[in-house]
């Protein structure tokens, strides 16, 4: 089962991650909640946990898994959702909050081509 985690970080960029994302039913993740205490960013589900280690701006190497979570940007340059890969697992969440058309800007650092919206 996929389980989401904490990231240590020394930066203070990893404010604008804050809030909950929502999945589509039938994943096996439905809602994370992202939060941050100190310097420590948390993902959290009712799956459980996994530390997160930064790789970049908006990307994350979920270690226990071996997969990556990608934060996804609008055009505004706002965190507007988040695609977690693990194995053959894909799933995109959508920040709460954030309109459909925010969605569709991925994160500049995918291993995946970008698709031009």
């Amino acid at each position: 089962m996929l389980m989401f985690g904490m990231v240590q970080a020394q930066d203070t960029t990893l404010k604008e991650y804050i809030g909950k994302y929502s999945f589509p039913d039938g994943t096996p993740v439905t809602l994370a909640d992202v939060t941050l205490k100190d310097t420590v960013l948390t993902i959290s589900s009712a799956q459980g946990s996994s530390d997160l280690m930064k790789r970049s701006r908006d990307t994350f190497a979920l270690l226990s898994y071996d997969g990556t979570a990608y934060f996804i940007r609008n055009a505004s340059g706002n965190i507007s959702g988040i695609k977690v890969e693990v194995e053959d697992t894909v799933m995109n969440g959508t920040k709460d909050g954030a309109t459909e058309t925010e969605q569709q800007k991925q994160p500049a650092d995918t291993r995946n081509k970008r698709q031009k919206n």
